[in-house]
């Protein structure tokens, strides 16, 4: 099978077990800013982890 086919096939079960799932109608507050600071930590916790291998490799060069 070619990847169009693979991708294709991928995206449609995918989709629909998402759009079978009822969801919450609103979010409160607390979800977004728990959402938010969760997102804004993952961020530095990437950075943070990216830094140090960078170093890591840098140190190995020398």
């Amino acid at each position: 099978m070619s990847y169009g086919v693979v991708s294709l096939l991928c995206v449609a079960i995918l989709a629909h077990g998402a759009l079978g799932q009822q969801g919450q109608d609103c979010f409160g507050a607390g979800s977004v800013a728990g959402a938010a600071i969760g997102a804004f930590l993952g961020a530095l916790l990437l950075v943070a982890l990216l830094y140090y291998l960078r170093r890591l490799y840098w140190k190995k060069r020398k």
